[in-house]
């Protein structure tokens, strides 16, 4: 991102201030991570456009130019606090809990890592679209819905489903490690298979390690 001096001074100050008023009131959630170094812990996020909504404590909201974001990490851990909050946590209302546990069952997949993968690729948000192309819960891309003949890739169990079997035969192609499965899921198998192990690639690295680190929380 480029910036001139003017336009770096009020983005820095702007940080500074969303920093200093939101971040000592929060249980930790995801984490925002700031092109400047800075980083904000959130409830939750949304995406709209060229901008995200971040999801404060207190029901507060807050919108700025996703440029910003440097990155997204998940960080599930809970405070005396959060344990007794339970109607924040997602797993406990989240809307698509039984089509993920369906289909997780009739794959042979641990729901639970269904799950973090959803929160990860779309926070569920069954109309997500990526700047890639990538579409809905499970963040299909289009030739990945062609090959499994998906009519409506923004319909939830037809996501789910495809993207649910998708991965499992990721998980048989690499005889069950779910990394490399998680890293082709995120990059490709061209991509895996051209380095015969994860891609050194950052984005596809983190989100490995953030999958993984909120599958295991939920266990």
């Amino acid at each position: 991102m480029i910036m001139t001096d003017k336009i770096k001074k009020e983005y820095l100050i702007s940080i500074s201030l969303i920093i200093l008023l939101y971040s000592a009131n929060y249980l930790k959630c995801d984490t925002i991570v700031f092109h400047h170094g800075d980083k904000l812990t959130i409830y939750d996020y949304a995406l709209k456009d060229n901008y995200i909504t971040l999801k404060l404590s207190g029901g507060n909201e807050i919108s700025i130019p996703i440029a910003w974001v440097k990155e997204i990490r998940i960080e599930a851990s809970k405070t005396k606090e959060d344990l007794s909050e339970t109607n924040t946590n997602p797993i406990f209302n989240n809307k698509y809990l039984e089509l993920i546990k369906l289909h997780s069952k009739k794959e042979s997949i641990d729901w639970k890592l269904i799950f973090a993968i959803i929160k990860y690729e779309s926070n569920f948000n069954k109309e997500a679209v990526s700047p890639k192309g990538a579409m809905g819960l499970m963040q299909l891309m289009p030739q990945t819905a062609k090959i499994y003949n998906v009519k409506n890739p923004f319909d939830p169990e037809e996501n789910i489903k495809t993207g649910i079997k998708h991965f499992k035969e990721l998980l048989n192609l690499y005889n069950n490690d779910i990394k490399l499965a998680l890293a082709a899921y995120n990059a490709g198998k061209e991509a895996v298979n051209q380095y015969s192990g994860i891609p050194p690639f950052k984005e596809t690295q983190n989100y490995i390690n953030s999958i993984i680190s909120f599958y295991q929380k939920l266990q």
